[in-house]
């Protein structure tokens, strides 16, 4: 009798562990993600102001999404403006929309002076010289630059206050040639811009105009060959990802053949991989910003990708504690072979397919943006912390560290992750469908671009997960991803150069 119970109780024990076994993995890879996405998104800071990584240029002041809008904006914008007011076939169906964008940005900037939201010296110099020569009305911006006047005497703001008011004034002014060349060294194209707005000179204003025109025009027709080159490429990548479609569609009796199949055995350990690579990165990323600012390394883009480098590891732990082979493992997260026919098809293809899917994934964005404008949402808050220093940065070697990074590093380590262990255990725990949106949505949240950032990319995180359970390996997702990071640093280069 006793005998029997003890049976019964040691049932009832091994029981309870293998129910509780699973939900607090279930409950710790939550807490990781929530945690993860609370520190990216900076709902709370654990450490603090986060370290500054941007170059010199850019530390005098700490820059907003906002203000790296502006920077890129603005000078695409009036180089287009200036270059199509040459091309008569433009000015009644393209230039509106020009114009229309400039008008939006400047309104931009006055509802965060009235929202009172911090913009650096530069977006505010912006938003006055190209104010001024748009015909619209700064005084907001005038008053601001004399409110910052009081606390810290700028020479350049007061030179720019007063050369407006002069001319809104219709009072001489006439500057220096010291003048003239401290303002084009300073605020270097919207100088020339500025001395355009508020000269009267016909042969200054030539000249002047001569040189805008040389410096943005320059910057538009730049960007506007490579957006035009990579358009063809999508057009064309459209037509053969069709073609091979239904060319595949035909050969397996009018159904896609989706290679990945999900684990047999338990598959548990592709969560505590992923739980374990969410940990590693959240206490990398913060104990590097915590030496930084103990001063005990230096900031720089080097040290980043030391503390990101690490988390790879975290697929040799089921290893380790002899649960499972290093083999079964590398195919239960795709990092297989499956023939050298496959392999190289992959390589070949993946970059056609990834640019096949910019046309609706460009439709999506459109109405995601119109619904966010309906809303008057900012979606200058999406941007990511990246942006700036590319922005600031002269140093090549620094932005090719930023290129290992984006265009290597994280393909492979993030799909590794994501759509390797994640994906995997979701695909043994739930549909196609369910699993696609989940680790869509858990990509995009932990990612630092914030709530707005989350829908277009969570669209780019089910693109990669298709891909995985499309193709059966990581190869093709890899490929896709260092695509998506390549094509996104080179328009962002484009704009900002």
């Amino acid at each position: 009798m006793n005998q029997r119970l003890s049976t019964q109780i040691e049932v009832k024990r091994e029981n309870t562990k293998a129910l509780l076994g699973p939900f607090f993995l279930y409950f710790l890879t939550l807490l990781v993600v929530l945690i993860t996405i609370i520190n990216s998104w900076g709902v709370v800071d654990f450490l603090g102001e986060k370290p500054n990584l941007s170059p010199t240029k850019l530390t005098e002041e700490t820059e907003s999404n906002l203000d790296r809008s502006i920077a890129m904006q603005s000078r695409l914008l009036v180089g287009a403006d200036f270059y199509l007011k040459k091309e008569s076939y433009s000015k009644d169906l393209i230039q509106p929309m020009i114009s229309s964008s400039i008008s939006q940005m400047l309104t931009e900037i006055k509802q965060s002076l009235a929202a009172r939201k911090k913009l650096s010296n530069t977006s505010l110099r912006t938003a006055t010289i190209l104010g001024l020569y748009y015909g619209q009305n700064i005084e907001a911006e005038k008053t601001e630059l004399i409110n910052r006047q009081q606390t810290k005497v700028s020479v350049l703001d007061k030179l720019i206050v007063n050369r407006v008011n002069s001319f809104q004034n219709d009072t001489k002014n006439e500057l220096l040639n010291s003048e003239i060349e401290f303002l084009q060294d300073e605020l270097g194209w919207l100088g020339d811009v500025f001395l355009l707005a508020t000269e009267t000179d016909p042969k200054l204003l030539s000249l002047y105009k001569e040189q805008v025109e040389t410096a943005t025009e320059s910057q538009f027709l730049k960007f506007s060959k490579i957006a035009f080159v990579m358009s063809i490429f999508a057009l064309s990548s459209i037509a053969l990802f069709s073609f091979g479609l239904l060319r595949h569609i035909s050969k397996s009796d009018g159904l896609a053949k989706f290679r990945f199949t999900p684990t047999t055995s338990s598959s548990s350990y592709l969560l505590e991989i992923f739980c374990i690579y969410m940990v590693l990165m959240l206490a990398g990323g913060l104990l590097i910003r915590f030496l930084i600012q103990q001063e005990i390394i230096n900031p720089s883009m080097k040290i980043q990708v030391l503390g990101i480098a690490p988390s790879l590891l975290a697929i040799f732990f089921p290893v380790v504690l002899g649960r499972v082979s290093f083999q079964k493992v590398r195919e239960d997260i795709g990092l297989k072979l499956d023939g050298w026919g496959l392999f190289l098809r992959d390589i070949l293809t993946t970059p056609f397919i990834y640019v096949a899917a910019w046309s609706p994934f460009f439709v999506l964005l459109v109405g995601y943006s119109i619904v966010v404008q309906y809303f008057h949402l900012d979606m200058n808050e999406s941007g990511h912390p990246i942006v700036p220093i590319l922005a600031g940065s002269d140093n090549n070697n620094q932005i090719i560290v930023i290129a290992i990074l984006a265009v290597v590093m994280a393909p492979i380590i993030e799909e590794i992750m994501f759509r390797g262990a994640l994906y995997g255990w979701l695909r043994s725990n739930f549909s196609y469908t369910a699993s696609l949106i989940i680790s869509g949505l858990i990509f995009a949240a932990v990612h630092p671009q914030g709530p707005l950032g989350v829908f277009p990319l969570a669209l780019i995180g089910m693109f990669l997960a298709a891909l995985r359970e499309w193709r059966g390996t990581l190869l093709a997702p890899m490929i896709a991803h260092a695509c998506v990071n390549a094509g996104t640093l080179t328009l962002v280069l484009s704009a900002l150069r």
